[in-house]
C-alpha cells in the first residue's frame, strides 16, 4: 500500500486511481469533479428531508457521518437542514472507528447517551454507533428485503417489515 495513512480518505484514493488509470491529473481532476458534483445530488427516501427538518424544528441537532466523499453542506435540501458533518478523512479513520464518533460527539456538543445514528450498514453504523455508546437505528433500501429480526443489530422487540 502506497499511502496507508490516506486509505480513509476516498477523495485522494479516486483521484490518485483516476490518475493512474487516465496518465494525465487533468483528466483525472476534471473526470473526478464530474462524479463529486454528480455524487453530491442523491435522491433521498420519500419524506427523508422533511422528517429531518421536523426534528430539527423541534430542536435536535442533525448531523451526518460519512465514510464516503460526499459533501453533504453541498446537497441541495440536506444543506438546509443540518448542522454538522463528519467525514472520514476529517476524522483520520473509517466506520466503525470510534474516532469518527467522537467528533461527531465534539462537533455536536452532545454526549455519547444523546446521540442516536441512523445508518444502512449493520457492521459499519450501526456496530460502531453502539461501541461508541449511541443508540443505532438500521435503515435498509424495501428492495434489500427486511431487517434482520432477532440478530444483534435488531432494535429489541422490533419486528421486520415487507
Amino acid at each position: 500500500e502506497e499511502n496507508p495513512e490516506k486509505k480513509h480518505d476516498f477523495t485522494f484514493v479516486r483521484l490518485a486511481t483516476l490518475t493512474r488509470i487516465a496518465g494525465s491529473e487533468d483528466i483525472a481532476h476534471r473526470v473526478f469533479e464530474d462524479w463529486f458534483a454528480r455524487r453530491n445530488s442523491p435522491v433521498f427516501f420519500p419524506g427523508a428531508l422533511e422528517a429531518l427538518a421536523a426534528l430539527r424544528k423541534a430542536g435536535l441537532r442533525i448531523g451526518t457521518l460519512t465514510d464516503g466523499n460526499s459533501d453533504p453542506a453541498r446537497m441541495e435540501g440536506l444543506r438546509d437542514v443540518i448542522d454538522f458533518c463528519v467525514s472520514a478523512a476529517e476524522a483520520g479513520a473509517a466506520k466503525p472507528d470510534g474516532r469518527m464518533f467522537q467528533l461527531c460527539e465534539a462537533k455536536s456538543g452532545c454526549s455519547p447517551a444523546e446521540l442516536v445514528m441512523v445508518g444502512d450498514s449493520a457492521e459499519k453504523d450501526v456496530a460502531g454507533a453502539k461501541a461508541a455508546g449511541w443508540r443505532a437505528v438500521w435503515v435498509r433500501p424495501p428492495s434489500q428485503g427486511p431487517a434482520i429480526v432477532g440478530s444483534a443489530y435488531d432494535l429489541s422487540g422490533a419486528r421486520a417489515v415487507s
